[in-house]
């Protein structure tokens, strides 16, 4: 049997309502800040989901990378980058790499040197060709600023990041390398 026009009508009147449910790995921009929360979580696989759902988020559009950083998620992310699990720290540090392509975000993530020893230090240690990436990104974004470049002077990886543009197998790697060079 056929629906009634006032039916129908009520139907979509229904549907076109926006789902408010709060779906913990899947962000929009009215959510952004409870999955930012999250990153407060000690439970790995909450951050791992979290972390992947923020990079999603991010790479969407650039609007949602400025949400982000207007709820300081960077100070929320910056933890993560040397976490246990691998997982986490990719993710970590892809969703930093991301926000420290922002004009602003770099000023951020130089407000700590230590932050710059850090990434210069997983780039030195690691070899998880993923890492190597992200963290080559991040220190590229980082040394278009002078500040960014004195510090990462002060960590003396120059000889590391040479190394790495020589001998990675990965041309994203080399190319940041490059770049930090």
């Amino acid at each position: 049997m056929p629906k009634k026009p006032l039916q129908k009508a009520r139907e979509n009147r229904s549907s076109d309502k926006k789902d408010l449910t709060f779906h913990p790995y899947h962000i929009t921009p009215e959510t952004a800040h409870t999955a930012v929360l999250l990153l407060e979580s000690e439970e790995d696989e909450i951050l791992c989901q979290t972390l992947r759902a923020i990079t999603k988020f991010s790479a969407q559009d650039i609007r949602n990378r400025e949400i982000l950083f207007q709820l300081e998620a960077i100070k929320y992310i910056l933890p993560h980058i040397q976490h246990k699990a691998l997982h986490v720290q990719r993710f970590a540090l892809k969703a930093l790499a991301q926000l420290c392509q922002l004009p602003t975000a770099p000023e951020v993530v130089l407000a700590d040197a230590e932050n710059v020893r850090t990434v210069a230090g997983i780039l030195s240690k690691m070899e998880d060709v993923y890492v190597l990436e992200f963290a080559s990104l991040i220190l590229a974004e980082l040394t278009r600023e002078p500040l960014g470049c004195d510090q990462l002077v002060a960590t003396n990886v120059i000889s590391t990041l040479f190394n790495r543009m020589k001998s990675s197998a990965d041309p994203d790697v080399q190319k940041n390398c490059l770049q930090v060079s």
